[in-house]
């Protein structure tokens, strides 16, 4: 019976993970065909969702995948912003990003191309930095190469 009562309190991650990943396809598809604001709302709904587990029991394994998973949304929702040139909002979101997995390098570059939009040049080249540094090389390769930079 206790077993009963504490998976009750456990949120169900799988069923949480399938909403929001309808979410975050509806948003990219809304993305994708030029609807800002529609793709900007699925996302939104996607970190509502996430957002009423968070303070509740779930295994560790599901606490990364969501939390990496906040991270992509706030990312996409930066990129969306980005396109609207809304910069600062753009800026806000991929901190959070950021925040939320300070390895998101798409977030990171994004974050730098939004600064450098704003001529935050200090701002800009700390992003730089970061995406470049030992700790960063081997996963913003990929990333920067596909930008047209190569890591020093």
């Amino acid at each position: 019976m206790a077993d009963e009562g504490e998976g009750e309190l456990v949120v169900n991650v799988e069923h949480l993970m399938a909403y929001v990943n309808e979410q975050k396809e509806e948003g990219n598809v809304a993305y994708k065909a030029g609807k800002t604001t529609a793709a900007l709302e699925a996302w939104q709904r996607g970190l509502d969702a996430m957002g009423q587990a968070e303070g509740r029991p779930m295994r560790r394994d599901d606490v990364q995948l969501v939390l990496l998973m906040r991270s992509v949304l706030h990312n996409n929702r930066g990129q969306a912003l980005m396109r609207a040139e809304f910069w600062r909002r753009a800026i806000l979101e991929f901190d959070e990003a950021v925040r939320i997995d300070p390895a998101n390098v798409k977030a990171l570059w994004r974050r730098h191309r939004a600064h450098r939009a704003l001529k935050a040049w200090a701002e800009a080249l700390a992003d730089a930095e970061t995406l470049l540094s030992d700790d960063m090389r081997e996963r913003a390769g990929p990333v920067l190469e596909q930008m047209g930079l190569t890591p020093a």
